[in-house]
């Protein structure tokens, strides 16, 4: 009986215990000694009632509960949405030629270069090559001598006989032929014929006067 007692006393003694260190309010030394501040999360609530806010929680609370109640419904008209919202793509073409690009088809510019390309034959862009003698020590030479004539004509040749890679295209598959047989090349070899055979050393500046 007395060590049922003795044992029965400890218990109690230690329920207690755990009770006062639960309803303990006096802050322990890893908390924050600092007032506690109930309900915080009211605090920046706006206290005011909004028509628009309380029309829009309203109608997303409807739609939301809606949603949830209809969830195979929702998809499929989510689906048919999208997919009535994307039949532009049938018609969809990537626009390459950089003139509409850049130039409305209505604008004057556009449509006064379709009336040059109708009555005088679409216009090209021409490649110009400016040519420097750096060859001197004592500085930039004159361009014009027989020994840059012969260069010159070397240049053109090669750029005549010139494949592009991996094809047989050729400068005269691509160059401009008004006439359909010969490319509109202007350049000093024409005085010439075309051939450095026709550069005679002492007379070729007799050509060009």
């Amino acid at each position: 009986m007395v060590s049922g007692h003795i044992a029965y006393q400890r218990h109690s003694q230690r329920q207690s215990e755990r009770l006062q260190l639960l309803q303990d309010a006096a802050p322990s030394d890893d908390e924050d000694e600092g007032d506690v501040v109930h309900n915080a999360g009211y605090l920046d609530r706006p206290q005011k009632r909004y028509r628009l806010n309380s029309f829009f929680d309203g109608a997303f609370s409807k739609l939301g509960g809606l949603c949830a109640r209809f969830p195979f419904t929702t998809i499929g008209i989510s689906i048919i949405i999208v997919a009535l919202l994307s039949l532009g793509w049938m018609s969809f073409e990537i626009e390459t030629d950089p003139v509409r690009l850049w130039v409305s088809p209505s604008s004057a510019a556009a449509q006064e270069k379709t009336f040059f390309d109708d009555n005088f034959g679409p216009f090209y862009r021409t490649e110009q090559v400016f040519l420097v003698n750096d060859t001197l020590p004592s500085g930039p030479g004159p361009v014009l001598s027989y020994e840059t004539l012969a260069w010159w004509f070397d240049v053109e040749s090669q750029i005549r006989r010139h494949q592009v890679l991996n094809t047989s295209i050729t400068f005269d598959d691509i160059c401009f032929k008004p006439t359909g047989d010969a490319c509109v090349v202007q350049s000093l070899t024409a005085y010439f014929g075309g051939s450095f055979a026709n550069v005679h050393p002492d007379q070729w500046q007799e050509k060009l006067l």
